[in-house]
């Protein structure tokens, strides 16, 4: 049956409704039916997290990893008995070869976890010079073994003993690890704790200057003499502030001005056209009126009234 205009409309709105029902359901089930956006965002921000966080951890792995080969190349054999005998042998050689003397080696208990590291620790007691004491220091520390030096006591000789070597304490720690790469025989890795390639250069710092002193700056280029000592000087001061003029009289219809300096104690009687010198300036008498008087004090000219001092003080 063919459907007339109005029909054809009225089926395509109720197709269009039919439409957005579907649509309206399906938005409804996939964002709120199940999850809703702002749920699906935290989980991804918690994934993110979860992902950075294995990453950071997989980065602090392999840097393990590249230090833990590192002290399995390094470490005392993996035969404690054996690996301590060759240390302590190494050890005693190195001591002797800087010129150590009154030397003594002593075992110690060390930590230990089974399957793990055995810690090998020493206490030595000997005397030295300091340049022997840097010889060994260096010999030490440019060896490659797993060891350290974890306590140094120096004392230095009483200043009444014509004795220059130094009593000295050192105790001294090595590992030997059960994965070591060696059993029977040390390590002949390098050491890389050395800033300095050769000894001379720390035998400059350490040994050709006086580290039981304190340290002197040397002096900078061309100051080589002192500055001379400043004597104790007298205050100096301005007479002019101190000179007053106390009185303008008339004798015989001429007018005189009475003018004193109070730090000399001088008092000068003067009329128009006079010059007078008073400490360092130059001072003349210009005129002398009823209260005041014109001075050319330099090359200044300036009014004074009665009472005033020549720095126009009152």
């Amino acid at each position: 049956m063919k459907l007339n205009k109005r029909e054809r409309i009225l089926a395509l709105v109720v197709a269009a409704i039919a439409v957005l029902v579907v649509f309206v359901l399906a938005w409804q089930y996939v964002f709120t039916g199940s999850e809703s956006l702002a749920d699906l965002q935290t989980r991804y921000s918690a994934l993110t997290a979860k992902v950075n966080k294995r990453n950071q951890d997989l980065a602090t792995a392999k840097r393990a990893a590249v230090k833990l080969d590192d002290w399995l190349r390094r470490a005392l054999p993996s035969d404690v008995e054996k690996g301590g005998a060759l240390y302590q042998a190494w050890l005693r050689e190195t001591l002797n070869k800087a010129g150590f003397s009154e030397t003594k080696v002593d075992a110690l208990a060390g930590q230990s976890r089974r399957g793990i590291f055995e810690e090998l620790r020493y206490n030595i007691k000997a005397q030295a010079s300091l340049k022997e004491l840097a010889q060994f220091l260096y010999d030490f520390y440019g060896a490659g073994h797993l060891h350290k030096i974890s306590n140094l006591q120096i004392t230095p000789p009483p200043p009444s003993e014509s004795s220059k070597d130094l009593d000295l304490l050192i105790t001294v720690e090595a590992l030997s690890l059960a994965d070591a790469d060696r059993t029977h025989q040390l390590t002949k890795v390098p050491g890389k704790r050395l800033q300095r390639k050769s000894f001379d250069d720390y035998k400059k710092t350490i040994v050709d200057r006086n580290v039981f002193a304190a340290f002197v700056p040397p002096r900078p280029p061309g100051n080589d003499r002192r500055p001379p000592r400043e004597e104790n000087k007298p205050p100096q001061f301005e007479h002019l502030e101190f000179t007053t003029i106390t009185g303008i009289t008339a004798i015989d219809g001429i007018p005189e001005a009475t003018i004193i300096t109070k730090t000399t104690g001088k008092k000068y009687l003067l009329h128009e056209g006079e010059e007078v010198d008073i400490a360092t300036a130059k001072i003349k008498v210009l005129r002398i009126g009823i209260r005041d008087i014109d001075l050319q004090i330099g090359g200044e000219k300036r009014t004074f009234l009665l009472g005033q001092n020549l720095l126009a003080k009152p």
